[in-house]
């Protein structure tokens, strides 16, 4: 069974961060002029207040269009590797009742017994390793999807904080991780989710040719 993708919203900060140059010594008279850095004093420190936003992830993991697409697709690769794998099993199956009824038949000899022992033993270990390879590659597809929801949201949510000049969007997920309250007009997941949707829409509009 395919699990549900997970989603983590990662916490999108615009900010300054601050460098500290010293000497050897930690003596603060000895920094080398080259090295002085500009005040970076931040809106906090001057008493201006950040504008803050959250979205709710398991919304998101929802209505996310692309998400949606992108777990049936995974589900998709799910079951053909199912049906891949049975046919193998099916066809083994075959081979070793075979085996098994040839064995059981009084005609086999002793190196025939062998023989048979020793094919049974990796008919079983085939169909371990192709298990094995089948789930390696739902895996990897897997992670392959996540990083590529997660670099999607990353780009979309650094643009959107840009374009509303939002210094912080925290994630609210289903155990409330990030945020344990907030008031509804700090709430940006409808929008953020009609932003991305239409985002993701439009890469599948048919291109309108110049006149």
């Amino acid at each position: 069974m395919i699990q549900k993708i997970a989603l983590g919203i990662a916490v999108v900060a615009l900010g300054l961060g601050v460098v500290n140059f010293m000497s050897n010594d930690n003596t603060p008279e000895e920094i080398a002029p080259e090295m002085v850095m500009e005040d970076t004093t931040t809106e906090a420190e001057e008493g201006l207040v950040p504008r803050i936003a959250f979205v709710r992830g398991d919304s998101i993991n929802l209505q996310y269009q692309f998400i949606i697409d992108k777990e049936d697709e995974l589900i998709s690769l799910g079951q053909v590797s199912e049906r891949k794998l049975s046919r193998q099993l099916k066809k083994a199956e075959t081979e070793y009742q075979e085996l098994v009824t040839y064995l059981q038949s009084g005609s086999a000899t002793e190196s025939d017994m062998a023989a048979g022992q020793q094919r049974l033993m990796v008919l079983e270990q085939e169909l371990q390793n192709a298990q094995a390879i089948e789930q390696q590659s739902l895996g990897r597809k897997e992670a392959d999807f996540q990083q590529e929801i997660a670099d999607r949201l990353s780009s979309f949510l650094e643009r959107y904080a840009n374009d509303n000049e939002y210094d912080l969007i925290l994630n609210w997920g289903f155990s409330r991780e990030g945020v344990l309250y907030g008031q509804a007009p700090y709430d940006i997941t409808r929008d953020v989710i009609n932003q991305l949707n239409a985002e993701y829409a439009a890469e599948f509009a048919p291109e309108i040719p110049e006149e």
